[in-house]
């Protein structure tokens, strides 16, 4: 799952095929048609969830203390499933990379949604 982080007015949010921006309108995105790829813009920090980390977080939740965690991370500057208005880094990948990691990254989240979506169910 991809979220972004607006440092201006502290608003995160998750990105869908609709476009989206935080509360002060200085950070925006959305998926590309393919549900993979994304484009954002403004001063914001795009993050990630893991899903698989998050659905078995969800599956073992307690009834009260800590709470379940799962990883979340800061998503690099140059990712090819991220792509920045406007920035530099986009035009250093090549589409021939951008490729190959998209079908690596495509084929591992249909695997990991195939594998949230059974615990969910069990």
């Amino acid at each position: 799952m991809k979220l972004l982080f607006c440092p201006h007015c502290q608003d995160v949010f998750k990105l869908t095929k609709e476009f989206r921006a935080c509360e002060c309108g200085e950070s925006y995105g959305s998926y590309k048609s393919d549900g993979l790829n994304a484009t954002y813009g403004g001063n914001c920090v795009p993050l990630g969830i893991k899903n698989t980390s998050l659905v078995q977080a969800i599956h073992h939740r307690p009834l009260k203390g800590q709470g379940s965690r799962f990883e979340a991370f800061v998503i690099p500057v140059i990712c090819p499933t991220m792509k920045k208005e406007g920035s530099q880094y986009n035009k250093e990948l090549s589409e021939e990379m951008n490729e190959k990691k998209n079908k690596e990254i495509h084929d591992s989240m249909v695997e990991d949604f195939r594998d949230m979506s059974s615990k969910i169910h069990d």
